[in-house]
C-alpha cells in the first residue's frame, strides 16, 4: 500500500498562556482516508522543515510503522 504524508497544522499554548502555531505529519492511505494512529503533532516549529519531512516520506514510500523513528531522527 502507498502512503502520502502531509503536513498537520496544531496550535498550542505554553506555560504564559502565548498561542504558537507547530506542525507535525499526518499519514493518508491512497484512498485519502487519515490513519490517525500514526499522526505525529508538535514536531517542528517550521512549517518549512515539516514540508520536507513529509515529502521525503513520501518519496521514499516509508511505512507509516517507522514514522516516529524518523520524525525522531529528524529532530537530532
Amino acid at each position: 500500500m502507498k502512503y502520502t504524508y502531509r503536513v498537520r497544522e496544531d496550535r498550542i499554548t505554553d506555560e504564559e498562556g502565548v498561542w504558537h502555531t507547530v506542525y507535525g505529519i499526518e499519514v493518508l492511505t491512497e484512498t485519502g482516508e487519515p490513519l490517525s494512529e500514526y499522526a505525529i503533532s508538535d514536531l517542528f516549529c517550521s512549517r518549512e522543515q515539516a514540508e520536507e519531512l513529509a515529502s521525503l516520506c513520501t518519496k521514499l514510500e516509508l511505512d507509516p510503522i517507522h514514522l516516529t523513528a524518523v520524525a525522531e531522527d529528524a529532530l537530532v
